[in-house]
């Protein structure tokens, strides 16, 4: 037995080598290291908008981006893709930046605040872009490990040592988080899309000095602009993009608690920070595609409470909320829409007006 599993090390360590090896070297999707991240942080700190951007670590350019950019802006944003629409435009004369993520929860925005707060910056407005399920989900859970530090550094600012865990285990648990995530290192399926594209450079991205483009388009101000194809999408491509995500994320959505207690504890403790330290706060509620709304409004009891919680905190704590789930309320129909959950630029219009 021994000398049979010396022998299949011997022919299957070579493999495991060679796999890892082509799929850190080439890396066609860049799921690993940084210097791609790092190359489009410094572009977009020197002010150069970026075009042909794809396969990147959001949450790691941000981190790089904040730790490059000295400038503390005026207006920050905080949310979900959703609200990566909001521009510089809506705030002219004020410095501006939009630190919206995909998938975006209260520990992302926890995090974001902590990198900016560590550099002495506490923005004098920030709008927080917020979803159905913003006070129902944890970050850790998501398995983004890249922020999580950050994170509950935060926790720690503004609940104290005592009730925030301490740094050591934030340590051990943001390490079990990382290697979880590079599972892809000995994936025999990556290995085979790196391998095919072994002698092809790899797809950078360039400047660019208008704001929409052929391809995905990061502005210098963080804010994004959609590629061509998913602009001019037929009705019936949007249509489909929405029956998937109904069939897709909606279900999953479904299954998950809409309102956790100690997620909306901790989203108004960090509101009652803001508001305390002088920053002025809004909130943003963009609208979901009129069937998705319909799915959520048929869905379990109460699938849409989450936007009535949200007013009654900003009511209670007097923060101007703009926006809707709902499209109708704002006007907007099927064809104001990218896919299930993503309005068209112009409808952003309609909320900041």
């Amino acid at each position: 037995m021994k000398r049979f599993l010396i022998k299949f090390a011997l022919v299957i360590a070579p493999v495991l080598v060679l796999v890892a090896g082509v799929n850190i070297s080439k890396d066609t999707a860049n799921r690993f290291g940084a210097s791609y991240e790092q190359a489009l942080a410094s572009e977009l700190a020197a002010g150069h908008s970026m075009t042909g951007v794809r396969n990147y670590k959001e949450r790691l350019l941000q981190k790089l981006l904040i730790a490059e950019k000295g400038e503390c802006p005026e207006v920050m944003v905080l949310g979900s893709s959703r609200s990566m629409h909001l521009d510089s435009a809506y705030f002219p004369g004020r410095s501006f930046m939009n630190h919206a993520l995909s998938n975006a929860t209260l520990e992302d925005h926890q995090a974001i605040l902590e990198m900016r707060l560590a550099k002495g910056c506490m923005p004098k407005h920030l709008v927080l872009g917020l979803d159905y399920l913003s006070l129902g989900a944890h970050s850790e859970n998501l398995m983004y490990p890249t922020l999580f530090l950050e994170s509950r550094r935060f926790q720690r600012r503004i609940l104290g040592q005592a009730d925030a865990g301490d740094p050591f285990s934030d340590v051990m648990l943001h390490w079990l988080y990382t290697l979880g995530s590079q599972s892809d290192v000995f994936s025999p399926s990556y290995f085979k899309i790196n391998a095919t594209h072994l002698l092809t450079p790899n797809e950078k991205p360039v400047r660019t000095e208008i704001r929409e483009n052929k391809d995905f388009t990061r502005l210098s101000d963080g804010s994004i602009s959609y590629d061509l194809e998913s602009r001019q999408a037929s009705a019936q491509v949007v249509d489909e993009r929405v029956k998937n995500f109904v069939e897709s994320e909606l279900r999953k959505a479904l299954e998950a608690p809409l309102i956790l207690d100690d997620v909306k504890a901790a989203f108004e403790s960090m509101l009652d920070f803001l508001l305390q330290n002088g920053c002025t706060v809004d909130i943003l509620l963009p609208p979901y595609h009129p069937v998705v709304y319909k799915e959520l409004q048929e869905g379990k009891p109460g699938m849409l409470e989450s936007e009535k919680v949200i007013r009654d905190i900003a009511a209670r704590k007097k923060i101007l909320v703009k926006g809707s789930f709902d499209p109708a309320s704002l006007g907007l129909d099927e064809g104001d829409f990218l896919d299930g959950q993503h309005a068209l630029a112009e409808a952003m219009h309609v909320m900041m007006r």
